[in-house]
């Protein structure tokens, strides 16, 4: 019922303008309202049809601002969202990252590892318990994790896991690197812990 109203309501305003304004573009009002207005002032409204149309025009507005204001909420949700959302990748590793950029963390890792098999009909003379001595060897298996907090720090952790294993090693001598560093400044950088120097190759 109240869409058959709305629609009669409509045409009824539609016949005022072009009755008013001769078929001609209507000028540029502020609002719906204004412009009810300015047709019940010149009698081509009545008060009951005035009445009317406002209400809806009002009830069309409120339901127009709550729109864009759940829209601006959704908006602003999904952009403080997107901030502290990871996306993950791999190259070289696998890694996370914040949608703001200011924060990250990544794994790493590599292995050296060998396998020695002797034949023991090798030469004039066998040799003994050499099937016994086949034997497949991690030498190294490097782990390390990396990233940035907070933009401004970095760090690294390094460890040869596989050195635990091979000779009892304690964790100290299978750390490779260990650091933490503070770069707000590009041509400033500050870095605690165990690391390697940087080198490079010059002309």
């Amino acid at each position: 019922m109240r869409s058959t109203i709305t629609a009669s309501r409509r045409l009824i305003l539609a016949t005022a303008i072009a009755g008013l304004f001769g078929g001609s573009a209507a000028p540029a009002f502020a609002d719906m309202e204004t412009l009810l207005d300015k047709l019940h002032e010149k009698g081509v409204l009545s008060d009951e049809d005035y009445q009317q149309m406002r209400t809806e025009a009002r009830a069309d507005r409120r339901a127009q601002a709550l729109k864009e204001a759940n829209e601006s909420e959704k908006a602003a949700k999904k952009t403080e969202s997107a901030a502290s959302e990871l996306t993950g990748k791999f190259n070289n590793g696998f890694s996370w990252e914040s949608g703001d950029k200011e924060n990250s963390i990544a794994l790493s890792g590599r292995i050296h590892a060998d396998y020695r098999q002797f034949d023991v009909n090798s030469g004039s003379t066998a040799v003994p318990n050499a099937q016994n001595a086949n034997t497949f060897d991690i030498r190294r298996a490097y782990l390390g994790v990396s990233g940035r907090v907070l933009k401004d720090w970095t760090f690294e952790v390094v460890t040869d896991v596989a050195q635990g294993t091979n000779g009892g090693a304690s964790f100290a001598s299978a750390l490779d690197v260990a650091w933490v560093n503070w770069g707000a400044y590009d041509g400033v950088q500050f870095r605690a812990g165990q690391f390697k120097m940087p080198m490079a190759l010059k002309n």
